[in-house]
C-alpha cells in the first residue's frame, strides 16, 4: 500500500521555490523604490536648474534696461517671443516640456502636471504659480480643468472642471471680466453645467467675508461635543474638504435638491420601497425631489453620481452647509438686513408657515426640485424648505439633517440653518440630499 502525504524531498523543492520567488519579490520592490528615488532626485535636480535659469535671464535684463526691467512682468510659453524655452533651455529635453510657463516672472505649473512630478517640483521652487487652460461659456472642459482667464483658480475666479461648462444665468455672468479679469458674477452665484444638464452653484470662500468653518446655531448646536464633523470611512475616495478652499478658494453645491434618477420608472420618491435604492440622482430644475431615502443611500448615491480624475461628488458636510448660509447671510438690503436671513427663512423658503413673498399657493408641501423663483437665494434654489436634506455630519451614531422642510412650521426648524438629527437607516417622506463637488 502507498503511503500518503508528501516526501522530504518535494517539500525541500517546495520550500527552495519559496525563498526564489520571496526574492524575486524583494528585489523587485526594492528596485522600485530606487527607481522611484532616483525619479525624485531628477525631478528636483531639473527643477533647480530651471530655477537657476530663470533667475539668470532675469538678472540679464535687468543689467540691459539699466534697472527699469521687472522681472514680474515676464511671462512665457512655448508660443512667445521670447518663448519658454529660450529663457529656460534645459525644459526642452525634459518629460514635463509641456507643463511649464512662466507668469509674473515665476515658474508656473500646468494644471495637466503630473500630480506627483507637481509635488516634488514644489518642494524645490516654493513660490510657484499655477495656471489652467482657458474655456468660454458653453463649451464642455475637456482634457484638464480650465478657468475662464486661464489663471489661477481662486474664490472670484473659480476653477471649471473637466465635463462641465461654464453657463450664464439671470443672477450671475461668467462673460464680463472685471478689470482683473474675473468675472463679475463670482459672488452672485455663478453656475457651471454638465453634458447632461445637471447644475451647481460655485461658493466662494474669500476666507475675510465668508470663512470656512462652523457657524449655524439653531436646532441642534455645532459646538456640542457628540457632534462629528464628518465620518472620513463615509467620505468620497480620495478627496479632501480643506484643499477645495486652500487650493481653489470654495466649492460648487448642486444648484437643485437632489432629483430622482432620469429615464426610470421604478425611483419615485414616494415610499420607501421604491426609493430607498441605488442610482444616480439629477440636479436638474423639475424633477421629482429624491426623498423617501436614508443616509447610507444618499451617501452612496451621491458618490456615484461623479467620480472622475478631475472632479468627485458627495454629500455636502457640516462646514460647507454652514459656510453656505454665511454667504446667503451676507447679502444685505439698504438698511443692512440679510435678503435671505438663514435663521428665519420664511421669506424665501417653501415652509409650513412661509410669509411674502414666499407664500405662493403651493408654499407648505413639497414641490419639485427649482419649483419657484421665489425660493431661491444666490442661485440655489430650496435651500430654505421643501425638503430637509442629508449631510456628512454625525451626531454620536445619527446623522444629521439640515435645511428645514416644506410642512414644519415650528422655529427654528423653518430655518435654513437649522440643524436636526435622525437614525441613517430611516427614511421619511420630508429627507432628501443635496450634491457637493470635489475638484481634484
Amino acid at each position: 500500500m502507498k503511503k500518503k502525504g508528501i516526501s522530504l524531498i518535494m517539500l525541500i523543492i517546495t520550500m527552495v521555490v519559496i525563498i526564489i520567488i520571496s526574492t524575486a519579490i524583494i528585489v523587485t520592490l526594492a528596485r522600485t523604490t530606487i527607481i522611484f528615488n532616483a525619479n525624485e532626485a531628477q525631478v528636483k535636480y531639473d527643477f533647480q536648474i530651471l530655477q537657476e535659469e530663470l533667475d539668470l535671464y532675469n538678472s540679464k535684463q535687468l543689467l540691459i534696461s539699466d534697472g527699469h526691467y521687472k522681472s514680474k512682468n515676464l511671462n512665457a510659453n512655448s508660443t512667445t517671443n521670447p518663448s519658454v524655452y529660450d529663457i529656460l533651455p534645459s525644459l526642452i529635453k525634459t518629460k514635463y516640456k509641456n507643463d511649464v510657463v512662466i507668469v509674473n516672472g515665476k515658474l508656473a505649473f500646468k494644471d495637466t502636471m503630473n500630480k506627483q512630478i507637481k509635488e516634488w517640483a514644489t518642494e524645490v521652487v516654493k513660490d510657484v504659480e499655477e495656471v489652467y487652460e482657458k474655456t468660454t461659456i458653453n463649451t464642455i472642459v475637456t482634457g484638464s480643468n480650465a478657468t475662464i482667464n486661464g489663471k489661477k483658480a481662486k474664490y472670484n475666479n473659480p476653477v471649471i472642471p473637466v465635463g462641465f461648462k461654464a453657463i450664464n444665468t439671470t443672477d450671475a455672468s461668467w462673460s464680463d471680466l472685471n478689470s482683473d479679469g474675473k468675472p463679475d458674477g463670482w459672488n452672485d452665484g455663478l453656475v457651471i453645467q454638465d453634458d447632461d444638464g445637471n447644475q451647481f452653484v460655485w461658493v466662494p470662500v474669500d476666507g475675510t467675508n465668508v470663512t470656512y468653518n462652523k457657524w449655524c446655531t439653531k436646532g441642534y448646536a455645532y459646538n456640542d461635543s457628540n457632534i462629528k464633523e464628518v465620518i472620513e470611512s463615509e467620505m468620497p475616495i480620495g478627496v479632501s474638504e480643506n484643499t477645495q478652499i486652500t487650493k481653489y478658494g470654495g466649492f460648487y453645491i448642486g444648484r437643485y435638491e437632489a432629483g430622482v434618477p432620469a429615464n426610470q420608472i421604478t425611483i419615485d420618491g414616494t415610499n420607501s420601497i421604491s426609493s430607498d435604492v441605488d442610482g444616480n440622482p439629477q440636479s436638474k430644475r423639475e424633477v421629482t425631489v429624491w426623498t423617501h431615502i436614508s443616509y447610507q443611500k444618499a451617501n452612496s448615491n451621491a458618490k456615484s453620481y461623479c467620480f472622475t480624475d478631475y472632479v468627485k461628488s458627495g454629500l455636502l458636510t457640516g462646514t460647507q452647509w454652514d459656510t453656505v448660509c454665511k454667504w446667503i447671510n451676507n447679502e444685505k438690503d439698504s438698511n443692512n438686513n440679510s435678503v435671505h436671513n438663514v435663521d428665519d427663512s420664511r421669506t424665501w423658503g417653501n415652509h409650513g408657515d412661509s410669509q411674502s413673498p414666499a407664500n405662493i399657493t403651493e408654499a407648505g408641501s413639497k414641490q419639485t426640485a427649482g419649483f419657484s423663483d421665489y425660493w431661491k437665494a444666490k442661485n440655489i434654489y430650496d435651500f430654505a424648505g421643501n425638503a430637509w436634506e442629508w449631510t456628512n455630519e454625525a451626531y454620536s451614531y445619527f446623522r444629521i439633517y439640515r435645511g428645514g422642510n416644506s410642512f414644519n412650521s415650528a422655529i427654528p426648524r423653518n430655518s435654513a440653518s437649522c440643524r436636526s438629527y435622525v437614525d441613517y437607516f430611516q427614511t421619511y417622506d420630508s429627507v432628501g440630499f443635496r450634491l457637493v463637488l470635489y475638484i481634484m
